[in-house]
């Protein structure tokens, strides 16, 4: 029985080393058309094991043989379920040195002027099973989710926005842009379709100083530590509001989100990746994505005195295409009025809108696209776009005009 086990032992243990030769795992998974994976995947479980009852198999002939094999497969199992417990805590401590502040009602002056500093939009690869890819925290559109309950919640008298990473063409540039609530009079002159105010227009900027700066922000991690290292942060969120104008002024709240990849107590071969020309090699350790609870911005305003407006409920989605997650639901009303402003408004420091500007207007022309029958004045701000010497690349306007029929002077 012994000479068995150490033949296994020594056979498995050369297998489970050869496949951990750098490519060795890929080439076998790519020439076995994958099928070569079924063996792979339990081959380091199997090595594993085979030398967790190492122990048992020397004292195999001593009273102490069963408290060997507890002891070797309790050293396994340890060695695979402690790297996760390592992580909690190493995020645990990440995110009590970010320094978070916790919201407070605010002494602010009556119709206050808010500040929002932003990247242009969101990491599509920040995200949890449990959260999902998207949030109110930085959205597509300048004016975010945020931005828009601010002005209709009727609390505050103008909203400017900083794209601290936005451009023009390929040249990297901070741009701005002011956004008012509107009256009823001022909601139907954008938009005729609506039945009067409050709504969100650009406007031009009147360069007056923020009563509140926020300044939202979220990146990607850029470092990768090696297969072993229990904490791999993957990025982070983060919010912060600070009292008068500018980054500089007094911190009155912060808030972090930090995402990771957490050991889930697996272990298996590198396989490495073809699409980066990753050659695999080695050992890792199997690891889910987790994060810290989400930054609730909408409680932090309120707590802080500042109404919102219930958030807009999307239209419902076009007939046919209710199942297709690449077709968004199409613009309402309000939609219509804000890009209506845009153009009438114009860019700011410029004869041309930035790259983030014009995405809107594009993103509003994608969405219209699936409104069944655009109303008139949604065909008027349509052709306003198209007269706007500030835009250039609209994407969608032959198409729209094709399946709409929209005739422009």
């Amino acid at each position: 029985m012994h000479k068995t086990y150490f033949i296994l032992l020594a056979v498995v243990t050369v297998l489970v080393l050869v496949f951990a030769l750098p490519s060795a795992a890929l080439l076998a998974s790519l020439f076995t058309l994958g099928l070569g994976v079924v063996i792979l995947l339990p081959l380091p479980y199997i090595g594993l094991g085979m030398w967790a009852v190492l122990p048992a198999v020397l004292l195999w002939r001593t009273p102490f043989r069963l408290t060997a094999l507890a002891a070797g497969v309790g050293a396994v199992v340890v060695a695979l379920a402690a790297p996760g417990p390592f992580a909690d805590q190493a995020l645990a401590r990440d995110l009590a040195a970010r320094g978070d502040i916790p919201a407070t009602r605010l002494d602010l002056p009556e119709q206050p002027g808010i500040e929002i500093r932003r990247r242009v939009s969101r990491d599509p690869d920040l995200y949890s099973r449990g959260e999902g890819r998207a949030g109110p925290l930085i959205g597509e559109s300048p004016c975010t989710e945020a931005c828009e309950r601010l002005l209709m919640g009727g609390g505050v008298g103008w909203v400017r926005i900083v794209l601290t990473d936005d451009a023009y063409g390929n040249d990297r540039a901070e741009t701005h842009a002011l956004f008012v609530p509107g009256g009823d009079a001022a909601c139907r002159a954008a938009n005729p379709d609506l039945a009067g105010g409050p709504c969100v227009l650009y406007a031009p900027d009147h360069d007056r100083p923020a009563d509140l700066t926020l300044i939202l922000d979220e990146d990607r991690t850029h470092w990768r530590a090696d297969h072993f290292t229990p904490y791999q942060p993957m990025g982070f969120r983060s919010a912060a509001a600070h009292l008068g104008a500018g980054a500089d002024s007094p911190a009155v709240w912060q808030a972090t989100q930090l995402f990771n990849e957490r050991p889930n107590g697996r272990f298996g071969y590198d396989f490495g990746s073809l699409a980066n020309g990753d050659a695999g090699g080695g050992f890792m350790l199997g690891r889910a994505r987790t994060a810290t609870p989400p930054i609730d911005l909408a409680g932090a305003l309120q707590t802080m005195g500042l109404p919102l407006a219930a958030a807009r409920v999307p239209r419902a989605k076009a007939p046919g295409t209710e199942d297709n997650i690449f077709v968004e639901p199409p613009p309402d009303a309000f939609d219509a009025a804000r890009i209506a402003s845009l153009i009438a408004t114009g860019p700011e420091g410029g004869p041309m809108f930035s790259n983030a500007f014009r995405q809107e207007v594009n993103g509003w022309h994608m969405g219209l696209r699936w409104t069944p029958d655009p109303t008139e004045a949604e065909r008027a701000i349509f052709c306003a776009t198209l007269e706007s010497p500030a835009i250039r690349d609209l994407f969608w306007q032959d198409g729209l005009i094709a399946k709409h029929g929209i005739e422009c002077p």
